[in-house]
Order: C-alpha cells, then structure tokens, then sequence
C-alpha cells in the first residue's frame, strides 16, 4: 500500500539534488478548514476527500548556486521570474514522476501563484509543523530561523498526517528582537507598504529578518538577499558571467 511516507520519500529524492531540501505534510482538509470564505480561491483540490495528503516543499540557501548554475546554461534566464520558473522545472517534473510512478493523481500549487490557484504558503508551513509563525509574520524555522523559501504545495490522493506543531522556536524567544525592528520598519517607511516605499526602504524590512537569533547560520549571501528583496536581474546576470568565466579556464 502506497503512504505518504512512501511519496515524501520519493519525492526528496528527486527534488533535493535541486536545491528543495525541506518538506513537511499535513492533510489538506486540515489546511481548507483554516480558509476564509473570502479566501476560496486559496483552497486546495481533495482529489479523493479531505484527508489526501499535501506536501509542502522548500529551500535553504543551499539552492542558490544550483539555480545561479542552470541561469547560466539553461534557457530559464529568458523568463520574467526565473527562480519561480526554475521550481516549476524541477518540482513539476518529480511530481508528476512520482504521481506516475506510484500510480496516484496529484495537483501542485506554487507559493508565487496568485489566486484563484494560489496557497497560502505560511498557514501551511505551521501546519505541516515545518516553522512557527512569528510576531511580524516570519516564518521560523528550528534550524534555518527565517532564512528558508516555501515553493510549492503538491496533493496525492493519499492518507496524509494530521496538523503537527514545529519544534518551539518564536513561542520560547522572551526578547522578540524581531518587533522593535518591525517598529523601526513603520517608522521608516511612514506606515506605508506599496512597491515604491519597499524598494526605497528595502533594508529595514530585511532588518525583521536579521533580528532573529535563530539560523544565524543559515542566513543567506549578500548577493541572493539583494536578488530576493529587489528582483535585481543584473545580480543573476553577474553570477552568470563568472560561472562561464570559470567553465571557460576550465
């Protein structure tokens, strides 16, 4: 018989050579019950009921030189979002190889994906017991703190888990230095949150992030930070020309 322990597994060994090294499961009923009507568009498909089991895939900084290296060689560079189209590569394919392979249906959803085929990433995340959520909606990793990406949602027609709690992390901090860089943020900003404040103020927004004293460690490089704050293309580019650089001396 076919378990979700039996996908998880099939699945991180096709994903995690791509940079996709974290995973947590929930049933999805057990998420659609957490959505608002207003939210409809943010529910998952139950492909045989309420108890199909959802996957929530996700990366550490360890995916940034493997997404640097197929921007380099692959066609994914000519795409508007190119890490968004590098996890549809990847994740599609093993999930409909996995699917395929075990005889099981499945629908996938990506965390950038706006309604009414979206998720909501973070309510998933705590669910699937992979993070806490912190005061300033941060998403807390035990290991990585909040230096972790969450890509994609994948359904099977499988039993899933029910909803599990992450190891404490943001509900056992008793100085949450992350609210008075949240203050600092309002003040810098003015109170207001449209594309042109962030970009201007983008650096005390990534100070929330920096406040938390977990995942120091695992904290991003300078040059994939500006890249996922800024969208800044010409950082992709650089990285692109050193990597031919280096293929080229051999």
């Amino acid at each position: 018989m076919t378990t979700f322990e039996n996908i998880a597994e099939a699945l991180a060994a096709r994903v995690e050579p791509a940079g996709f090294e974290l995973l947590g499961a929930v049933n999805v009923g057990a998420y659609n019950a957490t959505l608002e009507p207003k939210h409809a568009g943010l529910r998952l498909p139950e492909l045989s009921g309420a108890r199909d089991v959802v996957l929530l895939i996700g990366n550490t900084r360890r995916l940034w030189p493997l997404f640097l290296d197929a921007y380099a060689t692959t066609s994914i560079g000519t795409d508007e979002e190119p890490l968004d189209d590098y996890s549809r590569w990847h994740l599609g394919d093993a999930a409909t190889a996995v699917a395929t392979e075990l005889e099981r249906r499945h629908a996938i959803r990506y965390s950038f994906e706006p309604e009414p085929r979206g998720v909501a990433i973070h309510r998933l995340a705590v669910l699937s017991g992979v993070a806490e959520l912190s005061p300033v909606g941060l998403c807390v990793h035990p290991v990585n703190g909040p230096w972790f990406s969450m890509r994609a949602a994948i359904v099977f027609d499988v039993e899933g888990p029910p909803p599990r709690t992450a190891p404490p992390t943001c509900s056992a901090c008793t100085t949450r230095p992350c609210l008075a860089a949240r203050e600092k943020m309002l003040e810098t900003c003015g109170g207001r949150f449209d594309r042109a404040t962030f970009l201007a103020h983008w650096e005390a927004w990534l100070a929330m992030r920096d406040a938390c004293p977990i995942g120091k460690d695992a904290r991003y490089g300078d040059e994939q930070i500006r890249y996922h704050y800024l969208k800044d293309r010409s950082v992709l580019d650089a990285a692109s020309r050193d990597i031919e650089a280096r293929s080229r001396r051999g």
